[in-house]
């Protein structure tokens, strides 16, 4: 059953799969606009929200907080792949 749910591309984790949609839209935004400084207009409100909250745990785990980040080190690294702008 599994194989088959696979097969249809069934999404195991609702979290990991919106991540992936963000990283994409960010990933194409950044390949058309030459940055990541997402504007804040209604049809970019979610993607600008979302760079918002990478950054933020971005800088959580520069300050070494202890509490638990959302921000692996894959996708740290994977932002920076696509010259993800931290500081924006």
């Amino acid at each position: 059953q599994i194989d088959k749910l696979n097969e249809i591309d069934f999404i195991w984790s609702v979290r990991k799969h919106q991540w992936e949609q963000r990283f994409i839209e960010v990933k194409e935004f950044i390949e058309t606009n030459g940055h990541s400084c997402i504007p804040s207009t209604l049809e970019y409100k979610s993607l600008q929200a979302w760079c918002g909250t990478q950054r933020k745990f971005w800088k959580m785990k520069q300050a070494n907080a202890t509490v638990a980040c959302a921000l692996t080190d894959e996708r740290e690294e994977r932002l920076e792949s696509i010259n993800f702008d931290w500081q924006t």
